[in-house]
């Protein structure tokens, strides 16, 4: 059972805590450890990189990766903007995607310092 402070620091990080357990399957202390190797996840760096450098196609599979894991781990915010992300990047909306590559890293990095932090 996952005690009252990391509850509220995953919480904190947007995770939809009951939605991630039934994926989980109840094994709180597997979606903990999970949830603390999201920063192992090349994908993070290598959407850096591409929208850095503009390469677009590769922002967007970085993109798309990380919006995979981040749903399939609940973490609803981070999740819902790299929607986004995905979307402007796969219709060409390069503006509007250079526009949240900002809000992306906030996001991912304010979400792995709280995993970090448990």
């Amino acid at each position: 059972m996952l005690d009252d402070i990391t509850r509220t620091r995953l919480t904190e990080a947007g995770v939809d805590i009951e939605d991630a357990l039934n994926r989980f399957m109840g094994k709180d202390d597997l979606l903990v450890k999970i949830l603390k190797k999201l920063d192992q996840d090349n994908n993070y760096q290598l959407y850096k990189i591409a929208m850095a450098v503009e390469n677009y196609e590769e922002a967007f599979n970085a993109a798309h990766a990380l919006k995979g894991v981040t749903g399939n781990l609940s973490i609803i915010p981070l999740y819902r903007i790299l929607c986004e992300e995905v979307e402007y990047l796969r219709h060409h909306e390069y503006e509007k995607a250079k526009e949240l590559t900002t809000p992306v890293i906030n996001e991912y990095d304010r979400v792995l310092k709280i995993f970090d932090e448990l």
